[in-house]
């Protein structure tokens, strides 16, 4: 293979594509992880005093994220908002 510029310059996007793909799948993971996290602790807060169960909470909750999979649980049974504010950094310090 000659190593004129046409070739560089197909090897730099080759290897730059292969970089922006990598870069995009670690961080679109750690948006959806994020996005799963905020949305359990949305749905427990918005749901306390409603007539929503445990059980649909449950059903509510996504089945991923760094809370799961017993985050959600310990989620489900949060009766008001100090129960969810305490439970959340006892369980990210652990």
């Amino acid at each position: 293979m000659d190593l004129d510029d046409m070739n560089i310059e197909i090897m730099r996007n080759t290897l730059y594509n292969a970089y922006l793909e990598d870069f995009y799948r670690f961080y679109q993971a750690n948006l959806l992880v994020f996005e799963a996290d905020r949305r359990a602790v949305n749905i427990t807060i918005n749901s306390i005093g409603t007539e929503l169960t445990r059980e649909d909470r449950r059903k509510l909750y996504s089945n991923f994220g760094l809370l799961y999979p017993y985050g959600p649980e310990e989620l489900a049974i949060c009766e008001d908002t100090d129960q969810v504010i305490n439970y959340i950094p006892s369980y990210v310090l652990s």
